[in-house]
């Protein structure tokens, strides 16, 4: 009878996952808020630099991510994402892979999230933007760079482009791949898109 009910009450009012604080972390002018709104709205618009935070709910199959995209620019950057760390299921970190002079600053940004209590469980997705630029790192060049094998948490590296899409919806399915394998158990390992 138990079984019926719920079969009847599945059909009309069908079971919605619980919606995911997502973290959009990366240095300034990485291209975070313009991936954003690219997965929102799946078209490319003017943006300008971000103060303080944009939060928008972005659907992922049937994962509603809430994504708190949040200032890159210094130094506030760790300050606010402190804060926005709280309850947050999955990291979106974004790396400007043409610029190399700022990969070590990246680098020093990852490694205070990979230390944060708070981020213990998070899984992380890294966005390797600007593909469409000439001298773009790849992903595996930017895996060696950023030192993601020693990060115990799960992980994945997308290229992609912010402008034209290219490479985001392949990142989203890794990060609900990552984020449903994690739920209601403790798992690290690493995962390497390309």
């Amino acid at each position: 009878m138990g079984g019926r009910i719920s079969q009847l009450f599945g059909r009309w009012f069908p079971k919605v996952e619980p919606e995911l604080r997502v973290g959009m972390l990366g240095l300034d002018n990485a291209g975070k808020t313009t991936i954003l709104y690219q997965l929102k709205l799946d078209r490319n618009i003017e943006s300008v630099p971000t103060v303080g935070f944009n939060v928008e709910k972005v659907r992922c199959g049937k994962m509603v991510m809430n994504i708190w995209d949040v200032s890159g620019s210094r130094p506030r950057t760790r300050v606010l994402w402190e804060h926005y760390n709280q309850n947050t299921r999955a990291i979106i970190f974004v790396v400007d892979a043409t610029d190399v002079r700022r990969l070590p600053r990246a680098l020093d940004e990852l490694r205070w999230l990979w230390c944060r209590p708070e981020l213990a469980e998070a899984v992380f997705l890294l966005f390797a933007n600007k593909q469409d630029l000439p001298g773009a790192l790849g992903a595996e060049q930017l895996m060696a760079l950023l030192q993601l094998q020693s990060l115990t948490q799960q992980w994945a590296i997308q290229e992609c482009c912010a402008i034209n899409g290219m490479g985001l919806a392949e990142g989203l399915q890794q990060l609900q791949q990552m984020l449903t394998s994690t739920r209601g158990k403790r798992h690290s390992g690493t995962y390497s898109i390309k």
